[in-house]
């Protein structure tokens, strides 16, 4: 009986440590939500933004790194979902730090991010499946109905601006092709993201890399080209997105 509850004693002990570290951790949260407010009033977009945050992306990334190599080392009962903070905060950095990640991978000159993506954020994967699972998480990270003038703050997909750079080497390689092919597959992606409201409104900021793809592909694809995403954009229906407006033109 003491050894059962000595081992009850260290259990709660580290329990309480792991949560203590998750505060302290939800304080760089904090910092980063600064760094991104810092970047959209220079009108520019966090992900593109040369203001300096590795201190805090580094802090992060080690911590969540570790927390996923501990959680493999010692797997929970089957059936059984990581507590539901660790879940929802694991999601948050996820989609708050990977952007960075994949700025960084290509301004060294990556290609290929999500082939090459970090273990830590696929094992993610795993926890948004439980949090899929969790009531509580589930109606804490999506909309209701009386909140709909608030647009998202981070983009639901974490690898979302992989596919930006993507497109936009693809831009690169196609600039002087006259028979390039529209991009349909990458315009429906950010459609249904656009119909989700799963992307954030500085997506559209002028100086960012989203609208400096459009800029270069709407030229590719010439004036003559029309689908519902590209209305979208050239009459500029996506300015409603942050009031939760449908953006199609065709609804």
């Amino acid at each position: 009986m003491v050894t059962h509850e000595r081992k009850l004693a260290v259990q709660k002990t580290k329990v309480y440590r792991s949560y203590l570290k998750l505060n302290e951790i939800e304080k760089y949260i904090a910092y980063m939500e600064w760094y991104k407010k810092s970047s959209k009033e220079m009108g520019i977009g966090y992900y593109d933004s040369d203001i300096m945050a590795e201190e805090y992306k580094r802090t992060l990334s080690r911590y969540w790194h570790d927390t996923v190599a501990e959680a493999g080392n010692k797997p929970r009962q089957e059936g059984a979902a990581m507590p539901a903070p660790f879940l929802f905060a694991g999601t948050n950095y996820k989609k708050m730090i990977e952007p960075l990640c994949i700025a960084e991978y290509y301004k060294e000159g990556g290609k290929d991010y999500i082939e090459e993506r970090l273990g830590h954020f696929e094992e993610n994967k795993k926890k948004e499946r439980e949090e899929k699972e969790n009531p509580q998480l589930r109606s804490a990270s999506k909309p209701n109905s009386k909140a709909k003038n608030v647009a998202p703050s981070l983009n639901d997909d974490s690898c979302f601006w992989a596919h930006v750079e993507e497109v936009l080497v693809w831009c690169n390689e196609q600039a002087s092709n006259p028979d390039a092919k529209p991009m349909t597959e990458f315009e429906l992606y950010v459609l249904n993201m656009l119909e989700n409201f799963a992307v954030t409104v500085d997506i559209f900021l002028e100086n960012g890399s989203f609208m400096h793809w459009w800029n270069k592909y709407k030229v590719i694809v010439g004036s003559n080209y029309s689908s519902a995403f590209t209305e979208v954009m050239k009459r500029k229906t996506y300015r409603k997105y942050a009031d939760w407006v449908s953006i199609r033109t065709d609804q």
